[in-house]
């Protein structure tokens, strides 16, 4: 009479497990993805400000 009652029970918290680890896994990927935005992004800004100082560089040659 209780094997339902078990069985239900025990895929609940199966249930709730996978549903936890998905979350879980979920949050890892994005804090994973949010640090490789910031490098990229970190590795975008260090290349354009020597480009940024090379243009203001030959605009004041050609200027003076």
């Amino acid at each position: 009479m209780m094997d339902w009652i078990d069985t239900a029970h025990r895929t609940f918290w199966t249930f709730l497990e996978a549903f936890v680890g998905a979350l879980a896994a979920t949050y890892s990927l994005a804090v994973d993805g949010a640090a490789l935005l910031s490098a990229v992004a970190a590795g975008v800004a260090a290349a354009i400000v020597p480009l940024k100082e090379a243009m203001l560089a030959r605009k004041r040659r050609n200027a003076g």
